[in-house]
């Protein structure tokens, strides 16, 4: 075998292989941070992450129950309960932090600001961005 075809066939394994290689996961895109307004007043912001210099996020959205793999609370983009789809209304999945489950529960519909820590890493979820909240303040709807 000449040296071209062994060439060849190598740079066609070698591309082969590396077309079969999982691409690296993409950042959730993220806001340039707005001022917080007052729970209920101040200007609307728009459902979304903004991720803040001190490492925390603050996020905007409405407070659904989700019911896949066992069902948890999240913030959604404005979309009726039923129409609710994991791979496009979720903003973020809400995780008990320094408030509980129950806290969560209680702003049910509400459209809501959530301050707190993203989780980084695997989930059973699989829905979104992963918070551990440790505020949830209802506001104004934008």
């Amino acid at each position: 075998m000449s040296r071209l075809p062994r060439f060849l066939l190598a740079a066609m394994l070698v591309l082969g292989l590396a077309g079969c290689a999982t691409p690296a996961p993409q950042p959730v895109p993220s806001r340039v941070p707005s001022p917080t307004p007052a729970p209920g007043q101040g200007k609307p912001h728009g459902p979304g992450i903004d991720r803040l210099a001190d490492g925390t996020s603050e996020a905007y959205g409405y407070v659904r129950r989700i019911e896949l793999e066992g069902g948890f609370w999240a913030l959604v983009s404005n979309v009726p309960q039923d129409r609710i789809s994991v791979e496009t209304s979720v903003v973020v999945v809400l995780l008990p932090g320094k408030i509980t489950e129950a806290d969560i529960a209680k702003m049910a519909g509400s459209y809501a600001q959530a301050k707190g820590t993203e989780l980084h890493g695997t989930s059973i979820r699989m829905a979104g961005p992963e918070m551990k909240v440790d505020a949830i303040a209802a506001l104004r709807e934008p």
